[in-house]
């Protein structure tokens, strides 16, 4: 099963973004002959308010995982005014640009 780091969720993260890798990703479990998608949703807090006001609850957070036990990172867009700009944070940075295997 392959493994992805993704769902990185920032403050004002777009909702319509993060759902549609949870889509494909769950998807991926239930449709024959396609290799499984595991999907682990992280953030920097414990509650994370997304753009439209959504609150969510991360799987971990950033500090609790060690990136280079996943295949691939992924970081959906969203609004700088809803604080968006934690995404630039130099934790979230390493992550992102850091090799995965």
């Amino acid at each position: 099963m392959k493994k992805v780091l993704l769902l990185f969720l920032s403050q004002g993260f777009e909702e319509a973004e993060a759902s549609a890798f949870i889509d494909v990703c769950g998807w991926s479990r239930i449709v024959k002959d396609v290799q499984p998608v595991e999907l682990l949703t992280v953030g920097l807090h414990n509650e994370i308010k997304a753009a439209h006001n959504l609150i969510v609850k991360p799987q971990k957070l950033l500090k609790e995982i060690n990136p280079s036990n996943f295949d691939a990172f992924a970081l959906p867009g969203g609004f700088h005014a809803r604080g968006f700009e934690e995404a630039y944070k130099d934790e979230v940075l390493e992550v992102r640009y850091k090799k995965m295997v």
